[in-house]
């Protein structure tokens, strides 16, 4: 495996890491906790946005995250075919290890 190749391989595994961890982090801080003068984050939700406006804005970034995920993939293949190394499982890995990590430094710093 080349020097450039290995680069990207490496990119990729700090990427998917960092999905990880911003996807948990995330997730972890939709939960109903105490906000601003007692309102749960849920009821804030629903003072300074409409149902539209929510549904919208959770289309796009469901549709942003796809086409991420998806070009991440890609050139996750194109990695794994031009090493000649397995490498999609470890990069999902990462992804998996980095929402653990998110979620507990969430959890931790909001304790």
């Amino acid at each position: 495996m080349d020097q450039a190749v290995r680069r990207r391989r490496h990119a990729l595994f700090l990427l998917f890491s960092a999905a990880g961890i911003a996807m948990s982090s995330w997730v972890t801080r939709t939960r109903p906790r105490s906000g601003i003068a007692g309102m749960a984050t849920i009821s804030w939700g629903s003072v300074l946005a409409s149902v539209p406006m929510v549904t919208a804005g959770l289309c796009a970034f469901g549709a942003g995250l796809g086409v991420g995920d998806g070009a991440v993939n890609v050139d996750g293949t194109d990695v794994e075919q031009a090493g000649g190394k397995t490498t999609l499982p470890a990069l999902h890995g990462c992804f998996s290890l980095g929402t653990v990590l998110g979620a507990t430094a969430d959890d931790a710093g909001s304790a």
